[in-house]
């Protein structure tokens, strides 16, 4: 089938424009990246649960009751082995108890944790020394904590309903329950955490076995360990394929083409994310993973065709003009039914899901837009030499490949 002059012209007409306004198109894009950076830079990540479902689920809707009824304050937990709590002598008991209350405030004291929402051992000892005369007790000079004492029906009580949840039945473990406020931020946990840490080392061999346990803990380790592995898909992704760009083409201009475009697109698409009110949910941490793809595509197939035309005695504005004209359409449509396919989740029910699609969607619009913006001045730079040698190298690999 013949293709009409027309349509070979087309395509060869707007490359020459392209190239025409090159200096246009990229303080463009410079501009858009300067306006773009400090959108980018507040997009957050949302760690809920209730993230992962429609407004409309029955399953939200009948958790949402339960929290309005019962409250939807978080609880974690920092347990430690204090091996004075479980001791026979009071003294001993009492200073177990009092490393205790210290631990208490320096977690009441930590931002997000309700000011009144402690429980422990220390805080209950307290109560059972107020709902007690002082005739139930052994006598007024005895150093063992009110919680622990003998005798005391009381004590008793508290002590046997309690076990499990303050303290082992055993005493030899203690634990500092905390309330968390529903939106505490994520520095909650991790300073909640960091304090676990350092109980030992403040406290001296008496404390042991520290750790943070709770339902927001493990949401909390489960969002920064995905968080941890986009990063390293992401790290791992663009330095593999960069390897490929540079043993392939060994041209700086088209390393830096795709170093440009990816920051580029990503850039944007974090900034229009944050303009449309969307926040980064579990599956969004691929997002550079994904526009380093579309982006070294693109510009595998612009470094090839540029060297082609260059080889065969085309300048650098003939050559660009050519790669322009015969990979624009190409390069379009394939951003474009990555987009069309991406864009095809928002049929999901799940949250995330149609989140990420609109994301990659938008993604590969920018690497389309950012193809067109930046690959025109790029590709026109100066040659710089690498060396001889490895170009011949490089082009004998090519050959075998």
């Amino acid at each position: 089938m013949i293709s009409h002059p027309s349509r070979r012209r087309l395509p060869r007409l707007a490359a020459r424009w392209i190239i025409r306004l090159r200096y246009v198109s990229l303080a463009i894009a410079i501009g858009l990246l300067i306006v773009a950076l400090p959108a980018s830079g507040r997009l957050q990540m949302d760690r809920s649960i209730t993230a992962m479902f429609d407004a409309s689920d029955p399953a939200l809707r009948d958790y949402r009751r339960l929290q309005q009824a019962f409250g939807g304050n978080a609880v974690a937990m920092l347990v430690y082995r204090d091996a004075d709590l479980a001791a026979d002598q009071g003294v001993r008991q009492q200073e177990g108890f009092r490393r205790n209350r210290l631990i208490s405030q320096r977690v009441a004291d930590v931002v997000g944790v309700q000011p009144q929402g402690i429980l422990s051992p220390a805080v209950l000892s307290d109560a059972v020394m107020k709902l007690s005369p002082p005739n139930l007790f052994s006598g007024e000079d005895d150093p063992t904590p009110p919680l622990v004492r003998p005798g005391a029906p009381i004590a008793v009580g508290f002590d046997a309903l309690f076990a499990g949840y303050t303290h082992s039945a055993d005493h030899g473990l203690a634990a500092v329950v905390a309330m968390l406020d529903p939106d505490h931020p994520p520095e909650t946990i991790e300073r909640l955490q960091q304090l676990a840490v350092t109980l030992p080392a403040e406290f001296g061999p008496q404390i042991s076995d520290a750790s943070l346990v709770g339902e927001p803990v493990l949401v909390h380790d489960g969002f920064q360990l995905i968080e941890r592995d986009g990063a390293k898909l992401a790290v791992t992704t663009v330095v593999l394929l960069s390897i490929v760009v540079l043993v392939s083409l060994v041209d700086l201009r088209l390393m830096l083409l795709m170093g440009v475009i990816i920051f580029w697109s990503i850039t944007l698409t974090r900034a229009s994310m944050v303009w449309v009110g969307i926040q980064l949910s579990l599956v969004s941490t691929i997002l550079t993973a994904i526009v380093t793809v579309i982006a070294v595509t693109a510009v595998l197939h612009l470094g090839v065709r540029f060297r082609t035309s260059r080889a065969r005695g085309y300048s650098r504005r003939e050559a660009t003009e050519r790669t322009i004209a015969r990979l624009i359409m190409p390069i379009l449509w394939t951003c474009a039914t990555d987009a069309a396919g991406f864009a095809a989740l928002h049929a999901s029910r799940i949250v995330p899901v149609r989140q990420f699609g609109l994301m990659i969607a938008v993604a590969a619009i920018c690497v389309l837009v950012a193809v067109a913006l930046l690959s025109p001045a790029i590709m026109m730079l100066p040659a710089l030499k690498i060396g001889a040698g490895l170009h011949r190298w490089q082009r004998r690999l090519a050959q075998q490949l």
